[in-house]
């Protein structure tokens, strides 16, 4: 198993454990037995910290995962979509190509008065 999935499997497994602490610190706080609750509260919120943290960690380790396949020459090399046909490079592209720049920049002229 990756270490992604072992964070996230113990994030759940946190947040599991958070969920039962805080219904049993309801259970206590509807007795009245409000030291009880207290401490079933705090345990209970310890616990949601640390799903935040694994699910924090394991979320960190996922984008390091798909920086490496987005970089070109690395993972798949035909990408393929659901009818089986090659995509090429589905990312999606940051830099617009000089005909686009040059229509922005002609834009922005003609809007500020600028010939």
């Amino acid at each position: 198993m990756s270490k992604t999935w072992e964070h996230y499997q113990i994030a759940a497994h946190h947040h599991e454990r958070a969920a039962y602490q805080f219904k049993e610190a309801a259970k206590y706080h509807e007795a009245e037995e409000q030291e009880r609750a207290a401490h079933l509260a705090y345990l209970a919120h310890g616990h949601a910290q640390h799903a935040t943290v694994h699910a924090a960690a394991a979320a960190k380790l996922h984008v390091g995962q798909c920086d490496i396949l987005a970089i070109p020459g690395i993972g798949s090399s035909s990408k393929k979509n659901m009818h089986g046909k090659s995509t090429g490079d589905s990312r999606p592209r940051l830099v617009p190509s000089n005909q686009e720049t040059h229509h922005v920049t002609e834009t922005s002229r003609t809007s500020r008065g600028i010939a």
